[in-house]
């Protein structure tokens, strides 16, 4: 009967060369290190798309702010959706409720 490959653990080696025991140790270390670079992979992709956005931001910070609240205006699906005359009229600088 082969060992298990969390034998490691409990005994502090790893399992003898070329049996089952220790390939089945290798692949679940290869598996649990591919699980783990995924997940860096993922952290790593997130935090790039965030910097990209918040450098675009800092760019032009009206445009920022004029996506902002359009979003706010259109984007609420439990309302019922404005017109683009309302949308229009709120948008334009100086416009009752949207000054700057």
């Amino acid at each position: 009967m082969a060992t298990a490959p969390d034998e490691r653990n409990e005994s502090g080696k790893i399992p003898p060369a070329n049996t089952e025991a220790y390939y089945e140790y290798y692949e679940e270390q290869a598996s649990q290190e591919e699980l783990y670079l995924e997940q860096v992979e993922e952290n790593v992709r997130l935090i790039l798309t965030t910097e990209t956005k918040t450098n675009r931001l800092a760019d032009n910070p009206d445009e920022w702010l004029d996506a902002a609240v359009k979003d706010l205006l259109t984007g609420d699906s439990d309302d019922p959706p404005l017109s683009e005359q309302t949308i229009d009229e709120t948008l334009e600088p100086g416009s009752k409720g949207w000054n700057r």
